[in-house]
């Protein structure tokens, strides 16, 4: 009996010493998957944290730039901040060992609600006349601080109150917007898009992307260049010398589009910066997303003008600008969530959150054209955001504030 026991006691030994063994390299190989787990995911979260870094520091500056930096990583990080049309654009990239990632965010100044009105018509020696529905919600800056009632096209003042803010002499209104600043900023953009030399005479192809971390792709036309069933995002600019038409079935992210004169086809929905200085003519139930803006500069003839149709719904920016007469023309029912700056015309029938800043205020219906009238219009900055109150051409505000972060692929 004691030799079956002593017989059986070896493998018993044996086996128990694999089990052990076994167990211990387990533990072994475990503590070293750990560590490198931890390794790895302490390295991601300081690339991560290194990107947003890069992103404050590229906020912090006053011009472009294209730096490297060096922080918790074995590689550093590169920032480059550039003007892109109206806004700034923050790319940030690293790669630690293995971990590359990329961010982008497009900047811009933002204007305190506190110094930007509802309305201000800068034209002297005018009266502006309130008549219909017309709701203003917000302080008023008008010629010797005067506001009427008016009967107009069957219509008169319905409201108990003119506005719903102080009314104030346009003298004493302080223009915070630069015109300077603005204007070199658009000469630069049309100098930087015509001296690119990555230029492609026809788009036949059915979707680009360009990350904003790589040079700027130009698709550059002549002549007219009709934008159909294509999907363009990021660090692209279209121009033509003559025409551009967008139809309703393009994608268009964060992408500039510049032609002496541009075409918006009905139901286009998408996020672009247009240029023109010509004409803009925006279809009906056409939705151009935060961040957009439409810019109307140097204008060659008088008719220059900007149209938005009805049922169409802007999130950002109208400019004009003119050393002749231009005019924006907001339909009835359209809705603009942001800032309108004209030198020249406004004829606005829409709603405005935000405000509207112009020289003088025109009104044209079936029958007649009146100056210093507004029918049926609203504008009220009261629930209005920061955000959407932004400016480069504020060149009294301070640094740079992140509005929206880019989605890359």
């Amino acid at each position: 009996m004691k030799k079956r026991l002593k017989g059986y006691s070896l493998p018993w030994a044996i086996f128990i010493m694999v089990i052990v063994s076994i167990m211990l390299s387990s533990l072994i190989l475990l503590r070293s998957i750990s560590r490198d787990v931890y390794n790895r995911t302490k390295l991601s979260c300081n690339l991560i944290s290194d990107l947003d870094y890069g992103i404050e520091y590229g906020l912090s500056q006053t011009s472009d730039i294209l730096d490297s930096i060096m922080l918790n990583g074995p590689n550093p990080i590169i920032v480059k901040r550039s003007t892109w049309g109206y806004f700034n654009i923050v790319f940030v990239s690293g790669q630690y060992n293995k971990f590359y990632k990329s961010k982008a965010i497009i900047s811009s100044s933002l204007i305190s609600k506190t110094k930007t009105p509802s309305l201000v018509v800068n034209q002297a020696r005018t009266t502006v006349s309130l008549t219909g529905n017309t709701l203003i919600e917000g302080n008023i800056f008008v010629p010797k601080g005067y506001l009427e009632r008016a009967y107009i096209e069957g219509k008169s003042f319905s409201r108990k109150k003119l506005c719903r803010g102080k009314i104030l002499d346009s003298k004493l209104y302080i223009d915070y917007f630069d015109r300077k600043s603005f204007v070199d900023r658009y000469k630069s953009i049309i100098s930087s898009v015509h001296s690119k030399k990555s230029k492609i005479n026809n788009v036949k192809f059915d979707s680009l992307f360009n990350s904003f971390g790589n040079e700027t792709i130009v698709l550059y036309n002549s002549s007219f260049i009709n934008l159909k069933n294509i999907n363009l995002s990021g660090n692209i600019i279209v121009r033509s010398d003559s025409l551009i038409v967008i139809k309703k079935n393009c994608i268009i992210k964060n992408s500039i589009i510049s032609a002496p004169i541009i075409i918006i086809e009905n139901g286009f929905i998408g996020q672009v910066q247009i240029i023109a200085n010509d004409s803009v003519h925006i279809g009906e139930k056409v939705h151009l997303g935060f961040p957009s803006a439409i810019i109307l500069t140097d204008p060659s003839g008088i008719d220059s003008y900007i149209n938005i149709e009805k049922r169409s719904i802007i999130d950002g920016f109208i400019y004009a600008f003119s050393h002749n007469r231009s005019l924006i023309s907001i339909s009835d029912n359209a809705l603009i969530n942001g800032h309108i700056y004209s030198n020249s015309c406004v004829d606005c029938r829409g709603t405005i959150n935000g405000s509207l800043i112009c020289n003088k205020l025109t009104t044209k219906t079936k029958s007649s054209f009146y100056e210093s009238i507004l029918i049926d219009t609203k504008i009220s900055n009261r629930e209005t955001s920061n955000m959407i109150l932004a400016g480069l051409a504020f060149s009294n505000e301070t640094n740079d504030q992140a509005l929206i972060e880019l989605q890359f692929k």
